[in-house]
């Protein structure tokens, strides 16, 4: 079974900046982050800082966010990766 973040080459994906980093946009079915690490992440609109919640298996929004409701990982469809 080959899992998302498994053998991840982020080269592969196109980029954009935001505030002078760089990042690689990322199809959810390709790579997941860490547990409890805020990534930008978006349901096809803007991208919002969420994390990955082991505990639930479910992204929720960062502490610097906004309340929000925690979503389904796969409700996702694209990630930012800082490279």
């Amino acid at each position: 079974m080959n899992l998302p973040g498994l053998d991840f080459d982020a080269d592969k994906y196109p980029t954009c900046s935001n505030n002078n980093e760089t990042f690689a946009i990322i199809p959810f079915a390709d790579w997941l982050p860490s547990d409890f690490e805020d990534v930008p992440c978006s349901r096809g609109g803007g991208y919002r800082l969420m994390y990955f919640s082991p505990s639930t298996g479910m992204m929720v929004p960062s502490e610097s966010e906004n309340a929000g409701e925690a979503v389904e990982p796969d409700t996702l469809t694209t990630w930012l990766k800082k490279i």
